[in-house]
């Protein structure tokens, strides 16, 4: 055995023999328990970042360790391969998005396996690849044929520079979050899923997941937005329309004093035209970026449309207003009764803009309820509601509904927030939807037979490229008549809503899925990936699951039993101001910088002397600049460092703090782990072991700590998680043994047998260093195969450990048979030396035994 630790020579040993051995492929075993660990495809951008190292690092760890109790462990990787950051970087390096995604794949792949990550490359999936992409076009149709996907004309954020629909999410300051050119409004034909028709069985199915963070399920449950309430039509003074408004607060319908509609409300087109300032507000409203977050954090604007809609029951005049916080499915349709005491919106805008503003609701006592005290709603009395006046909230509620609906001005609905999904979009670089057209502009689907549609080489070099720019391909004969391809491609959701059910079966040819395959590896038993997919990729993907159940391709109800949302990696962030006074990042890694006595950086600088203004932790990113790149850690420390590290800086689901002196202090352990080994086989190298029951004291209690350890390690792991505390417990436990070795309380044999554990213990995380260790120990077979650390009840029931104080002041702990009774267990005590010196020449008042935990003696004094 090498002396010193070299962590390139090992990894790079370990890495290539697992790559020989397929160490990590399966296949269905039916006599085996199965376990399916997943993290989150990454997106092929051209390097790992240490976002991507955490999330599956933390997958990689629960694979090993599931692999160690006996499991069959499916553990794959692929790549969300489409989508138009390929197209730009593509244009940027002068070659096609096809070779530049195919080249970051080479890249990144190299860098995971660099990790030592334990996939199963066999199953690896690339999502633009046609024998992918294939069943995306496959499953379009099936959809297509029975009503699910359609077509029709939608309002959307149109970026003219990328020729592209951007969902709300994608529009920052008015602008394309990629290329920052201005948006605006456009109504053209779309194509759409009815995720719709499913928003009852996954708003229901949320309470099945029980294994799933509180607050995915609640922003699940939050963008579906189911409410019960009733529609009314308003009539307009003067007007021969009418106006639909939804209510759901009914009890308060009586306190409505203005109307709020959007900018893109049908009552505008016949308004708008003749005032000026109506229609400038309504151009920036339509132009302005459209998200409840940018708007709370922005003011609120509004403008009277100079028309009244009239109240149903108290024919109160109410001024219709547009405003630019209107957020409700089908707003081009529905309207919003304002009732402003009850929201704290539009409480503002109504104080902004001098609105009436009514109180309908008293407490007990009398006093008027307004947002503020919402939780006294339930138990409030009616006031200021005209006949409906001195009801409880919720008989006011249903005398309100039922005279409403006996005089047919409203009727029961239910609303959703949900939308159907629109899957279009308007690039070159993605999956082509497989519909066909002839010159009457009748739609058909591409024969099965005919897929997958593949797309045109690519043959222009401009930025904005659609399929749209590719007339051969388009324009195809088809039994002898002339049609013409979509050119529209899928939204890459598509593809990221069903690669994990494709990888039980990547090689099947007979059809997108083989259900035996998916059915003995589903549901996923460890989802792995950010809080920040919960309302557009896990909502997808449950909802794909839905429609694969109801197609007979699966049979379990949900995809995912358990989902680990990672939090984020934060790095140190700087900034100097240019002599332009532009603000100017700097990378960490450059900077030096002083600590002062509360732990604060000061005096930091740069490499070229710039005077350097620390901002704190941020989430490492490249636009500031505050990234580390894990091949420089990996080539310094090795992949085992950067893998404990990672683990043991915080717990999964927390934010991570990057500390080069973290690293150091994982890679010191590292050494401490080989040496301890290294002194163990050069001392015994040339001597034969031979198990012994001869155990002294020390070593007694070292086989009970080391099983207690194995206990909490095994806890913390099974369920919890907690890889934190896992290493803590790991390092404890190395401490424990290297005293014992030390101080000569130990024998061969035990040492031997710790070791092994601890390297058992530690190798979810440092698979390769612990791979060699294991062989220098003697380990049978490799450490792949080994067993998880049993743990053996029999130590500790055998055991047990007695805390002996002395007036409440503690002395010692001694280790006792479970068995031993309190006589024997006193005599003991008697004869230990501490305990005979600490009652020499002192009368025993009395002695307190509680049993199998303490003894105290209390002195007379």
């Amino acid at each position: 055995m090498q002396k010193d630790y070299n962590h390139k020579k090992i990894e790079n040993f370990v890495q290539k023999y697992w790559e020989e051995k397929k160490t990590f492929e399966v296949t269905e075993n039916s006599e085996k328990e199965k376990y399916y660990c997943l993290s989150m495809l990454p997106y092929p951008s051209g390097d790992l970042h240490m976002g991507h190292v955490r999330n599956y690092i933390l997958g990689d760890a629960v694979a090993r360790y599931q692999r160690m109790l006996g499991k069959n462990v499916l553990h794959p990787i692929g790549w969300d391969a489409f989508g138009l950051p390929a197209e730009h970087a593509a244009i940027k390096n002068n070659t096609s998005p096809e070779k530049w995604t195919l080249q970051c794949i080479q890249n990144m792949k190299q860098q995971l396996k660099s990790l030592g990550c334990s996939y199963d490359w066999n199953r690896e999936i690339i999502t633009c690849h046609p024998n992918y992409y294939r069943w995306d076009q496959w499953f379009f149709i099936q959809l297509y044929n029975k009503n699910i996907a359609y077509k029709k004309k939608s309002t959307v954020n149109w970026c003219s520079k990328d020729q592209t629909v951007l969902a709300n999410e994608q529009v920052i300051n008015n602008s394309c979050w990629r290329c920052n050119s201005r948006i605006k409004k456009k109504i053209i034909p779309q194509w759409f899923i009815k995720i719709t028709n499913y928003a009852d069985r996954l708003l229901n199915d949320i309470q099945t997941l029980e294994n799933w963070p509180k607050k995915v399920k609640i922003m699940q449950k939050n963008w579906i937005g189911k409410s019960k309430g009733i529609e009314v039509e308003l009539s307009i003074y003067n007007y021969s329309k009418k106006i639909k408004i939804y209510i759901n607060n009914i009890a308060t319908f009586m306190g409505g004093t203005f109307v709020i509609i959007s900018s893109d409300h049908i009552l505008l087109k016949s308004v708008k035209s003749s005032n000026y300032d109506l229609y400038t507000f309504i151009h920036k409203c339509q132009t302005e970026k459209n998200s409840e977050t940018n708007i709370k954090q922005n003011h609120q604007k509004g403008i009277f449309t100079s028309l009244f809609a009239i109240h149903p029951i108290s024919q109160k005049k109410l001024p219709i207003w547009i405003c630019n916080f209107f957020f409700i499915p089908d707003s081009s349709n529905n309207a919003i009764l304002s009732v402003p005491v009850y929201s704290k919106d539009q409480w503002d805008f109504a104080k902004k803009y001098n609105l009436p503003i009514l109180h309908v609701l008293k407490d007990s006592k009398g006093n008027f309820i307004n947002f503020k005290q919402k939780k006294l709603m339930q138990t409030s009395t009616l006031c200021n509601s005209g006949q409906f006046n001195g009801l409880k909230f919720c008989d006011g509620s249903k005398k309100i509904s039922q005279f409403l609906i006996s005089n047919h001005i409203g009727k029961n609905i239910i609303h959703y927030r949900l939308k159907d999904w629109c899957i279009s979009r308007q690039r070159y670089w993605g999956a082509p939807i497989p519909i066909i057209k002839n010159n009457k502009n009748e739609i058909f689907t591409v024969s099965e037979n005919e897929l997958p549609v593949i797309l045109p080489e690519k043959n222009t070099d401009q930025l904005v490229d659609s399929l749209k720019n590719y007339a051969n391909w388009i324009n195809i004969y088809y039994k002898k008549n002339r049609f013409t391809r979509e050119t529209d491609t899928f939204d890459t959701f598509i593809q990221s809503s069903w690669y994990l059910y494709r990888y039980t079966c990547p090689h099947y040819i007979h059809g997108m899925l083989n259900t035996n395959a998916v059915n003995y590896w589903l549901p996923v038993d460890l989802y792995i990936g950010g809080v920040e997919h919960a309302t557009m990729h896990l909502l997808y993907l449950r909802f794909y699951h839905k429609l694969f159940k109801d197609m007979n391709l699966v049979n379990s109800n949900e995809p995912i039993k358990k989902l680990l949302c990672q939090g984020m990696v934060l790095s140190d962030t700087f900034y100097y101001i240019s002599s332009s006074g532009s603000q100017i990042w700097t990378t960490p890694v450059n900077n030096n910088f002083k600590r002062n006595e509360n732990n604060q950086i000061v005096n930091a600088v740069d490499s070229l002397g710039h005077k350097l203004i620390h901002t704190g932790m941020h989430k490492m990113s490249k636009s500031k600049n505050n990234g580390v790149h894990p091949n420089n850690i990996i080539r310094k420390y090795g992949a085992d460092t950067l893998r404990l590290f990672i683990v043991f800086a915080a717990p999964p689901e927390a934010s991570l703090e990057w500390t080069e002196k973290g690293i150091q202090g994982a890679y010191r352990f590292i050494k401490k782990i080989w040496n301890m080994t290294f002194d163990y086989v050069e001392k015994n190298k040339n001597n034969k072991l031979k198990e012994t029951s001869e155990n002294n004291h020390e070593s007694s209690n070292l086989i009970l700590q080391t099983q207690k350890i194995i206990i909490k390690i095994t806890e913390n792991f099974e369920n919890k998680y907690k890889f934190n505390t896992v290493v803590a417990l790991i390092m404890k436990l190395t401490n424990y043994l290297r005293n014992a070795i030390k101080n000569n309380k130990c024998n061969r044999s035990i040492t031997k047998k710790i070791l092994m554990i601890i390297i058992r213990l530690l190798y979810p995380f440092t698979p390769h260093v612990c791979f060699i260790l294991w062989r220098e120990l003697k380990g049978s077979k490799d450490i792949d195969y080994a067993e998880w650390p049993k743990i053996n009840s029999d130590v500790i029931k055998k055991k047990k450990k007695i805390i002996v104080q002395v007036n409440g002041k503690f002395k010692k702990v001694m280790i006792f048979k479970f068995k031993s009774n309190e006589k024997y267990i006193k005599e003991k005590i008697f004869k230990s030396i501490i305990i005979k010196n600490s009652l020499k020449n002192k009368k025993i008042k009395k002695i307190i035994y509680i049993k199998n935990k303490l003894i105290n003696f209390v002195l007379n004094e």
